[in-house]
């Protein structure tokens, strides 16, 4: 639901970056600021009559933020500008999100974290949530060289998944209730998630390349000048 929700309201996001994308910014920070201040502004759930896991007065923030980073980076070549004292600070502050969010105890290893936090709410994007994705973006977006590397054509069934994001999110939602099942029927072994897991990506990244096929064939190509004036 989600999903549907941000891409029923892009067209105001999309409005209004056109207009004054820090602007647009601004007011998506204050919903999202409102959404953390009053855990009651949300839409009702009405299976459970609580509200949707998934805040989407709260969630459409980081929606938000990447399609004004898209815009950001256009003018950049399709990189964000590398600011060396940014980049460490990211990098320092994703190792200590590892450290912190990691489950030492559940693998038997050392509890390496320096200060016992609580599990960040993500219901309401909690703001350490918000920075950790905002950190991993930064150093994706700021690297010529992770930007070559990942168009590789083995990366190509993710990229897939990326434009047909819809059709895949909601094939997956059945898939993990597949999964879900196979786990109650057989255990939860490693071997079973191993394979409902290697299953389900398969079967993800089959629809989103069989997509980009499909709407390759049916789907009218834009007309070239040329073509145009022929016409």
């Amino acid at each position: 639901m989600l999903h549907i929700f941000l891409f029923a309201t892009f067209p105001l996001v999309y409005f209004g970056l056109k207009a004054s994308p820090a602007a647009t910014v601004a007011v998506s920070a204050s919903i999202w600021l409102a959404a953390n201040l009053y855990s009651d502004l949300n839409l009702p759930n009405w299976i459970t009559g609580a509200g949707w896991f998934f805040d989407p007065f709260a969630w459409q923030f980081l929606f938000t933020i990447g399609a004004a980073l898209a815009i950001v980076s256009t003018r950049f070549g399709g990189n964000l500008p590398r600011i060396r004292w940014l980049v460490w600070s990211c990098v320092f502050y994703l190792i200590f999100a590892l450290l912190e969010g990691a489950t030492w105890r559940d693998w038997n290893l050392p509890d390496l974290r320096s200060i016992r936090i609580a599990p960040p709410d993500k219901t309401h994007l909690h703001v350490l949530r918000l920075l950790e994705m905002l950190a991993l973006t930064y150093l994706v977006l700021s690297s010529a060289a992770f930007r070559a590397f990942v168009r590789h054509s083995v990366f190509k069934p993710i990229e897939a998944c990326g434009r047909q994001s819809l059709e895949v999110f909601a094939a997956g939602c059945a898939f993990a209730l597949f999964g879900r099942l196979l786990f109650r029927t057989y255990g939860e072994g490693v071997g079973i998630q191993v394979a409902v897991n290697l299953a389900g990506l398969a079967a993800m990244f089959s629809l989103a390349l069989y997509l980009e096929h499909w709407r390759a064939q049916h789907m009218p190509s834009p007309k070239t000048p040329a073509a145009t004036a022929a016409v």
